[in-house]
């Protein structure tokens, strides 16, 4: 049994805070000489939780490559966002108050992005301590400092409203997919963890979008599928073995992170400390009387934190052979406050007899398949053999 990816707190965990809801819709936007797909998002209620298995269910089904089925995503769990140089402040600000423009919007957009870095003591602790950052992605024009740009941008959104560029969007839904993938595979699978993610990556539909992010994934999967030139079949097939571990052990470290990242934004870790599995930032927990924004990427960490540190068995989906705990069954993020209080209070107990589906979705496709087969076979069986 391997121990938990993200060791439990010795301080109680700040209870999840709700966050906004949306209506989308999408739009394109200049940033600085280049067009950007983006969302203009204007709140329409509050999610105070989200219901069990969306962190490998729903969260890992999205295709990243639809910017439709973002929106449709967007629209019925919240908005991703990233906790890095302080985002998910700016972003509920942003929902209660939007009405300020520039006349040099990128100029003072790029220095609001900046103006949120430094304000993060936690983003400035991980540039400065982890070399170039594992977060660079989030600064460019095109990607979260965009964001900030096209919200100073006057007539593309009315003031009630902001606009978030797809690629922000895009770009931190690449770390949580990733981060639900690779966490739980290593706490499901161990050693074979990383075989299990790359095989998995080689027919996801978001594949394209998550090596764009995460490069190194591209020849992690190339190395995979064919030997080292010049080398024996086996000397090329444990230097790739080495190879893959390292930089898939460099990943965890980096999507960890994020996740500690997510549940505590605002807080200074206190050392950078050696784990069995990885390294990651250990942290204070924040205190009860200390508010955190609330973000659908807060709550997604948080339930991924708890399915890592469950006791509990993982299984094996038939349809998508990603590991889960819970099948998800709601299809939207909890709307009800009194509701999602008693979801996160309610024990969650192991199942002798589990079902064989990561989510409701991959449970409907797998009967509809059946009924397909039936079908076919029926019509098979009705058709007159010819004699010869």
């Amino acid at each position: 049994m391997y121990e938990p990816l993200i060791p439990t707190p010795t301080d109680s965990v700040q209870s999840l805070t709700r966050w906004t809801l949306p209506s989308v819709k999408e739009t394109t936007v200049d940033i600085d000489g280049a067009e950007c797909d983006a969302l203009i998002c204007k709140a329409n209620g509050y999610a105070y939780g989200l219901p069990d298995g969306f962190s490998t269910g729903a969260m890992m089904n999205l295709d990243l490559s639809d910017n439709r089925a973002i929106v449709d995503f967007v629209e019925r769990y919240g908005l991703p966002v990233s906790p890095y140089a302080n985002q998910t402040n700016h972003v509920e600000q942003r929902f209660k108050q939007n009405d300020a423009y520039s006349i040099d919007p990128v100029g003072d957009g790029l220095n609001l992005w900046r103006d949120g870095f430094y304000d993060s003591q936690r983003s400035q602790q991980i540039a400065e301590n982890l070399g170039p950052s594992p977060f660079n992605h989030f600064k460019d024009k095109r990607c979260s400092a965009g964001t900030e740009i096209a919200n100073l941008i006057k007539g593309i959104r009315p003031s009630n409203s902001q606009i978030i560029l797809v690629n922000d969007i895009r770009t931190t839904l690449a770390f949580m997919q990733l981060s639900a993938l690779l966490l739980c595979s290593k706490s499901a699978f161990g050693r074979s963890a990383y075989d299990a993610v790359l095989n998995y990556l080689g027919s996801c539909p978001s594949r394209e979008v998550i090596v764009s992010v995460f490069k190194t994934l591209s020849y992690a999967m190339q190395l995979k599928a064919r030997p080292l030139d010049g080398l024996s079949p086996d000397i090329a097939m444990e230097a790739n073995r080495v190879w893959i571990e390292n930089q898939l052990e460099d990943l965890e470290k980096t999507l960890a992170l994020f996740i500690d990242l997510a549940i505590n934004p605002g807080e200074k870790p206190k050392e950078l400390i050696n784990s069995p599995v990885l390294q990651k930032l250990l942290v204070h927990r924040p205190n009860e009387t200390e508010t955190i924004p609330g973000s659908l990427t807060r709550a997604f960490a948080l339930q991924l934190e708890r399915e890592l540190e469950s006791g509990q068995e993982w299984f094996t989906c038939s349809v998508c052979g990603r590991p889960y705990k819970h099948k998800q069954q709601l299809m939207h993020a909890i709307t009800n406050q009194e509701t999602a209080e008693k979801e996160c209070r309610k024990v969650r107990r192991g199942t002798r007899k589990p079902n064989a589906f990561c989510c409701k979705a991959h449970e409907e496709l797998m009967r509809r398949k059946g009924r397909s087969d039936r079908a076919e076979s029926a019509e098979t069986d009705q058709i007159p053999s010819q004699s010869s």
